[in-house]
């Protein structure tokens, strides 16, 4: 339905154009998420920053190409060209996308879990210590971090990223207590 409406969503004369996504939902503790393209979503725990989603890009098709026997893995490093590259078919508003990964087993969120979901313009400039280190910084708000991930990816852009975004969010874990 995502698909259908971004694909319908144009000036009369112009061509469509396409976006990656990444989603999260939570309810009580579990995060539910959803992804196309190779906008991520990431989990910080601890000292530790882990990738949750997977980039949907033409590597990917290559690597399930060498997975299944049609292709070796020699020859699919020689496409280096692309390897990076977003095909048809991993962005919503082309029409009919092909690949989504939609989680319907969520997982357990932990108290100061952080939850970071980003375009490609902050994961194609910044590393994941960069990033990982901005996100511990305890000195800043939230709000605040999010605005330093985007001025830094913007500031240090070298190759004319067409966008950067970012959302984040923390778990808390509050008891309720009712008082008599």
């Amino acid at each position: 339905a995502i698909d259908k409406v971004i694909h319908d969503f144009h000036e009369e004369g112009e061509k469509g154009s396409g976006t990656t996504m990444v989603a999260v939902i939570t309810e009580v503790n579990r995060l539910y998420w959803a992804s196309v393209g190779d906008s991520r979503i990431y989990l910080l725990r601890g000292d530790e920053i882990k990738l949750v989603t997977r980039d949907h890009n033409y590597y990917l098709r290559l690597m399930q190409m060498v997975e299944n026997g049609s292709m070796t893995k020699e020859e699919a490093m020689r496409r280096e060209y692309a390897i990076k590259q977003l095909t048809r078919k991993e962005k919503l508003g082309i029409g009919n996308v092909k690949l989504m990964d939609v989680i319907d087993k969520p997982f357990e969120m932990q108290t100061g879990d952080m939850v970071l979901l980003c375009s490609n313009g902050v994961t194609k400039t910044l590393s994941k210590d960069r990033i990982k280190m901005i996100l511990k910084n305890d000195a800043v708000s939230m709000q605040k971090k999010a605005e330093i991930l985007v001025e830094a990816a913007v500031r240090e852009n070298t190759h004319s990223q067409d966008n950067t975004s970012v959302a984040l969010l923390q778990y808390i874990e509050t008891k309720i207590t009712k008082e008599r």
